[in-house]
């Protein structure tokens, strides 16, 4: 079966709501910012930091085509760096699901977890260029502040089942 991938910002929900519908599904669930992680043993940030864009987008390009390469995994897509021509590896085998949350609450969720601040308007900004970004490679969205883990997972999966089985 094709992959199930869940683009959102950080702070959307695509942890929660992936291995939950991953859990449904019988999949594996993969982080990107995990994978990245073990790989090179530093977090995505700080990969970056230390070594450089140029770096980070390397690694992440051969995780995407590890990932691609196999079928029944959700995947939790990592928001930094996020450019189309990375991603685009991924779609060909896949159901691309963008999780859409408001500014306002990934502000508030953001400010409890992150070292690095944000002013909203920059925050905002952002949030705008990764959309900008997955939008035309999704085959479907949802809005995921307003609902459960539960119902998102179930909305999202009720979307796979009709466009891909």
């Amino acid at each position: 079966m094709k992959n199930l991938i869940i683009a959102g910002y950080s702070g959307s929900g695509k942890s929660v709501i992936g291995r939950n519908a991953a859990e449904q599904l019988g999949f594996d669930f993969v982080e990107t910012s995990e994978k990245i992680h073990s790989i090179t043993g530093m977090p995505p940030e700080q990969l970056l930091k230390k070594h450089g864009a140029i770096r980070y987008r390397s690694e992440e390009k051969l995780i995407f085509q590890k990932l691609a390469a196999k079928s029944n995994q959700v995947i939790a897509l990592d928001s930094l760096l996020c450019e189309t021509e990375r991603l685009i590896l991924l779609k060909p085998e896949a159901f691309f699901v963008l999780l859409r949350v408001e500014p306002n609450l990934i502000y508030r969720r953001l400010q409890k977890r992150r070292s690095k601040r944000l002013t909203f308007d920059e925050l905002t900004a952002d949030i705008a260029r990764f959309e900008s970004i997955c939008l035309p490679l999704c085959d479907f969205v949802i809005k995921t502040g307003d609902c459960s883990i539960e119902s998102a997972a179930a909305y999202i999966l009720q979307e796979y089942q009709k466009q891909c089985l």
